[in-house]
């Protein structure tokens, strides 16, 4: 098995509602092999799916001679996967996709730039093609895994996909454990802090008001995104924006399917509901999981709400 071709599969199913999913898809004309297809018969959209988990080097493909070889590995593998396409699914709609958690940024000056790369990959087959290929890295790979958390929280059945499974399990002990702790009158308000610091690596000045355990509000900050709580800070704080304005805006200006952003518009006005944007914004001001852009205008915007 492997894990991320089913994750990303699960992706697909659960979240993309595809009803058909199928892993190592065999090319026998052009000798190749798609990573995951996806097929969401009712909306006639094909997902076209490569799927690199290259956890300790970041995206890196080697060519023979052992030099990285990201743009012509992919660049070969994405033009295949579109000819597929294009022949089996005519009268679909056909989105490409790379999956990849760790993406990095090297440097400007850098010989090799995973980044850098990416774009040349894009622009490349938006040349020949015409199609934009949709990169889930960093952190829209960690949003679409908060989002299959989501969906595991809320499932009550069991599930026989093991992605699914294993967030089923995780989620609900999370559920349990923080029962306990907070019928635990034991546990001491400083021994939590404390442990939630150390756990987290950052310091904080407060505890969400209403819970014992920092991981609760860590989770609805995953199922929105760190950048995306960020950016649309203004639409949440705003009591005037419905749920469904801040959806249509969101959709204006992102590539998010439509449960994706329910989840982050019901997670983004949950936190300001439980009155947690502030301990939010510090979570996300010393994170070292998100881009520094995002990290100053969190400090900025505590700053400018003090």
């Amino acid at each position: 098995m492997n894990i991320g071709e089913e994750l990303v599969s699960a992706y697909l199913q659960y979240i993309n509602n595809c009803r058909f999913v199928q892993t190592g898809v065999y090319l026998a004309d052009i000798q190749g092999e798609i990573d995951v297809v996806g097929i969401n018969i009712d909306k006639k959209i094909v997902y076209i799916c490569e799927v690199a988990i290259h956890l300790e080097t970041g995206l890196q493909y080697v060519s023979k001679n052992n030099r990285p070889n990201n743009v012509n590995k992919l660049i070969d593998k994405f033009t295949k996967d579109i000819e597929y396409a294009n022949k089996f699914f005519q009268g679909y709609t056909k989105i490409i996709m790379l999956w990849c958690p760790i993406v990095k940024n090297q440097g400007k000056y850098a010989k090799y730039n995973q980044i850098n790369d990416l774009n040349e990959i894009k622009e490349s087959i938006k040349t020949k093609f015409n199609i934009d290929i949709e990169m889930i890295v960093n952190e829209k790979f960690l949003e679409c895994i908060a989002e299959l958390r989501n969906y595991a929280l809320n499932e009550t059945k069991n599930n026989t996909n093991p992605v699914i499974r294993f967030l089923q399990i995780e989620e609900k002990l999370k559920k349990h454990l923080q029962s306990i702790n907070r019928s635990d009158v034991s546990v001491s308000y400083n021994a939590v802090g404390k442990k939630i610091r150390n756990n987290m690596h950052v310091e904080y000045n407060s505890l969400p008001k209403n819970q014992n355990d920092i991981v609760y509000l860590n989770n609805l900050i995953k199922s929105i995104g760190m950048a995306t709580f960020v950016k649309y800070y203004e639409l949440f704080v705003n009591e005037n924006y419905s749920s469904g304005d801040i959806i249509q805006h969101m959709k204006q200006n992102e590539n998010y399917t439509i449960n994706s952003l329910r989840t982050k518009s019901s997670s983004g006005r949950r936190i300001f509901r439980e009155g947690l944007e502030k301990d939010a914004l510090i979570i996300i001001s010393k994170s070292d999981n998100v881009d520094i852009n995002t990290r100053e205008k969190a400090k900025n915007i505590l700053n400018n709400n003090k």
